[in-house]
């Protein structure tokens, strides 16, 4: 299934506090979850909802049919909130 990559306002946000080498990491991490996004972490029933670890930082992001929503990245303590 193809999956269209969708962005927040906040996680653009959150994207651009990253140093470099972390929004390098970053980007690879997103093409992880376009290719299989749910073999991730499911954080809850009814929306699918997913968080992928990398570092000390998280993405939290959703699926809605083939649509692929990222929400927020950052510091586990600071995303959820």
């Amino acid at each position: 299934m193809a999956y269209e990559l969708f962005y927040t306002d906040e996680f653009k946000r959150d994207a651009k506090g990253l140093d470099h080498s972390m929004q390098q990491r970053l980007r690879k991490v997103i093409a992880k979850i376009w290719e299989n996004p749910e073999r991730f972490k499911h954080l809850e029933q009814g929306v699918p909802r997913f968080s992928v670890r990398f570092e000390v930082y998280r993405v939290l992001y959703k699926v809605i049919n083939n649509r692929i929503e990222l929400l927020r990245v950052g510091k586990r303590d600071e995303i959820y909130r």
